[in-house]
């Protein structure tokens, strides 16, 4: 399921791009599913045993100092998907493709870290790479809403350990500085939900949908400076 998705994923920006010859700054890309993590709880005589993890992420290559200390090998761009509590985290397309799409910013423009201000850190660089991996995600789907299947399996329990839902609509009516939290992914609704909102606007005035996730698509890729807040992704 990854690998077809990811494949999707790919045809789907090669489709808005274009472009057929377009590809990923990491060839191959790396996707491993199943993902297990030593376990506290699951200690047994050889040490700790391998646990859920209720999770995906995207590892950037640079990032490779903070697996090695484990032993772990991993400078190279990659997606580790979870085998969770409830279901496998690969089972949800809208992941993979979210995933996946990280990789597509990181291909342009280094817009995961922490920047700091008067009042402290500020992480709208990561908003707006969910943001983006969110809308890149939706426009693959072609549907308006990211974590469906992964949230149906969820139970009560489920979600209040984990924090809330897999769920995220762009349909929303998030605005800065009114819903600013500071936790990247619910702070990327903002920047997900104006995207959304433009993109319906310019369709209704006569725009594709191609047209417009093309100019998103080659905004980021020449427009996007590294270390970006909202003010920078908005004149993007």
């Amino acid at each position: 399921n990854a690998y077809y998705h990811t494949n999707v994923l790919y045809d789907r920006i090669r489709e808005v791009l274009d472009d057929q010859s377009w590809t990923l700054r990491q060839v191959p890309f790396r996707v491993t599913t199943n993902f297990l993590i030593p376990s506290l709880s699951l200690k047994t005589k050889g040490g700790l045993a391998l646990g859920v993890f209720n999770n995906g992420l995207f590892i950037p290559k640079e990032f490779a100092k903070d697996f090695e200390k484990y032993g772990i090998e991993r400078n190279f761009d990659s997606v580790i998907l979870g085998q969770g509590t409830y279901t496998d985290i690969a089972y949800d397309a809208t992941v993979v493709y979210h995933e996946v799409s990280h990789g597509i910013n990181e291909t342009y423009v280094k817009i995961h870290e922490t920047l700091l201000d008067n009042y402290g850190s500020i992480r709208y660089p990561f908003a707006i790479n969910e943001a983006l991996a969110d809308y890149f995600s939706l426009i693959t789907s072609k549907t308006s809403v990211y974590g469906a299947f992964l949230d149906s399996w969820l139970t009560k329990e489920g979600r209040e350990s984990r924090g809330g839902s897999f769920f995220r609509d762009p349909n929303n009516t998030r605005i800065c500085p009114d819903n600013i939290v500071g936790e990247e992914h619910a702070d990327g609704k903002i920047i997900l939900g104006s995207l959304w909102e433009i993109r319906n606007f310019a369709k209704e005035n006569g725009i594709s949908e191609l047209d417009f996730d093309a100019a998103v698509l080659l905004a980021v890729m020449a427009e996007l400076p590294d270390g970006s807040t909202f003010d920078n992704a908005g004149k993007a």
